[in-house]
């Protein structure tokens, strides 16, 4: 099961807690991407606030897109790959 959405919340918030307790993980903890220096969302820089989080996957890769010049949206693409 995957659930990605523009959470407009940190990964360790306690709104986001309840995914950690019914068992789902967050792509970029599974990763173990450094959220310290990465955005989402440009207007709140140093701020992932745009998450998928899964359960009974197995996660390859995740990344935030860095686009260059016009944007589709105000917050940056992000994608997971997962092994079915």
């Amino acid at each position: 099961m995957i659930i990605a959405v523009d959470f407009n919340d940190l990964y360790d918030s306690e709104p986001l807690s309840y995914l950690y307790k019914i068992d789902f993980s967050n792509s970029w903890k599974a990763v173990n991407m450094d959220m310290e220096n990465k955005t989402t969302f440009p207007q709140r820089p140093n701020a992932v606030i745009d998450h998928i989080f899964f359960k009974g996957l197995t996660i390859i890769r995740a990344e935030i897109i860095e686009e260059q010049g016009i944007t589709q949206s105000d917050h940056k693409p992000i994608w997971s790959v997962f092994e079915l």
